[in-house]
């Protein structure tokens, strides 16, 4: 249940209360006035993408991650399909970035999605042992490998302001608008 913003004001009462004794504490007890007022939150759908049945980039088998781009574009990495659909700010069908397959630009097993600050695309590829990295039109531009025996990138993938990708294994990769860094 979620409470209303009196009952999440609990701990800064406290702190105040014990902030503010002149005797340097005493029996003083700070307390909410009136009823804990229960909410219930109703979500609010802002488009709705996908079919059971209709055109490839429509129909999803596994969407592992999702993310958003600065101007609200959202990327949807299926990774049944091996590859990544991007739907503009109000729901319509933009293109589809790669395919499955095993070629240069191509996802085995794509497992993580990241979209760096400059636009850039960038998926974990399991299968490839590697980044492969997208322009923000979805042209293929490179596949950045990992060595195995220096440690694998989990699924979850994060941009740092420097495009640099951080994985949940702690491997950072800097990445420069023309490539590695």
């Amino acid at each position: 249940m979620i409470r209303s913003r009196r009952a999440l004001s609990i701990p800064l009462l406290f702190a105040l209360a014990a902030c503010s004794s002149s005797d340097g504490g005493g029996d003083r007890t700070a307390g909410l006035e009136g009823e804990d007022v229960p909410i219930s939150p109703t979500p609010e759908p802002v488009y709705t993408v996908g079919a059971l049945d209709g055109e490839p980039w429509e129909t999803f088998g596994n969407v592992s991650h999702v993310a958003f781009d600065r101007d609200g574009a959202l990327y949807a990495l299926d990774r049944d399909a091996g590859h990544v659909v991007v739907f503009d700010p109000a729901g319509t069908y933009v293109r589809t970035i790669s395919q499955a397959g095993e070629g240069p630009g191509e996802l085995g097993n794509p497992i993580g999605l990241v979209l760096l600050a400059d636009g850039r695309v960038v998926v974990f590829d399991f299968a490839k042992q590697g980044l492969q990295v997208f322009s923000s039109d979805g042209e293929f531009l490179e596949s950045v490998a990992f060595d195995p025996q220096d440690g694998m990138p989990g699924a979850r993938l994060w941009a740092l302001p420097d495009a640099s990708v951080v994985t949940v294994g702690g491997i950072r990769i800097r990445m420069g608008p023309d490539g590695l860094a």
